[in-house]
């Protein structure tokens, strides 16, 4: 039996409304991977999962889309709860790789360590754990050395937005690259230096239709940044400073989602359409 690709959909809707409702950055998750009620740290959740996830040197979980030569991560099957985001590791799993060769990195079958190797252009394949006869599978990709963005994206309460997927785009409005950011709302994206604006997908985050309907969670499809306020598509992205192949350009502010309630729960009037600019 296979469990796909699911980990940032899933997880981003259960956990959304058990942290919606406690005040946190809004999401709560059940899908293919499954979910049970329990309790984790302290605070009851849904065990979301089990799921296939990557994770960098620091412990974080990150996006293996992004991935360039010489980055290590070590793939885990894990389950997140959903109130706590407390992260539970899965032992005695053994893992596989689509690229059987090794062009692209070099993988240890038995702790899902991984390092990317050089290549010329992106390869795409897929990372697949088995725990207890179940396969659970992720896409991941190795880039060339492009221009690393990083970020971290938070709301306007001041709680991480976890798997916001940020989305960049060039100047003629063409999708460029994508990041999703892990549990804490930070972000690496590996994009072309033709990259000169951001956005959202707006899936990815749970967008406020009715206040009235959905209490205290949610947020509205628009975000600040800088000095300006913008809204999820590429004909309102904000801008990105100059990016150089080789270099890490972190953005010097913080993407802002703005929330749809408070953290003590009143309802946030509804923005004014964005001003795209600068």
């Amino acid at each position: 039996m296979t469990k796909g690709s699911w980990i940032w959909g899933v997880v981003f809707v259960a956990v959304a409304a058990v942290i919606g409702c406690g005040g946190g950055g809004g999401s709560s998750a059940s899908g293919s991977g499954g979910s049970s009620a329990g309790s984790n740290g302290g605070g009851t959740g849904v065990a979301v999962g089990p799921m296939l996830v990557s994770v960098n040197p620091s412990g974080q979980i990150v996006d293996p889309l992004n991935l360039e030569p010489g980055n290590q991560v070590t793939f885990e099957v894990v389950t997140i709860n959903s109130a706590t985001l407390a992260v539970t590791k899965i032992s005695g799993v053994s893992f596989n790789t689509t690229d059987t060769s090794g062009v692209a990195g070099i993988l240890n079958p038995s702790t899902g360590a991984y390092t990317a190797g050089n290549v010329s252009s992106t390869q795409s394949f897929t990372m697949t754990g088995t725990a207890n006869g179940t396969n659970y599978s992720e896409s991941y990709a190795v880039n060339p050395i492009q221009a690393l963005v990083t970020g971290t994206v938070k709301d306007t309460n001041g709680n991480a937005v976890p798997f916001a997927n940020v989305v960049f785009y060039n100047s003629s409005g063409s999708q460029v690259g994508s990041s999703v950011a892990g549990l804490d709302g930070a972000f690496t994206a590996s994009v072309p230096t033709s990259a000169v604006r951001f956005g959202f997908v707006a899936s990815s985050i749970p967008i406020m239709q009715n206040a009235a309907k959905i209490p205290s969670m949610g947020y509205y499809q628009e975000f600040d940044y800088g000095s300006g306020t913008y809204d999820f598509n590429s004909n309102c992205g904000a801008p990105l400073p100059a990016l150089t192949n080789g270099q890490v350009t972190a953005m010097p502010n913080n993407p802002t989602i703005i929330a749809a309630f408070t953290i003590s729960g009143a309802a946030v009037t509804p923005p004014p359409p964005a001003g795209c600019t600068p």
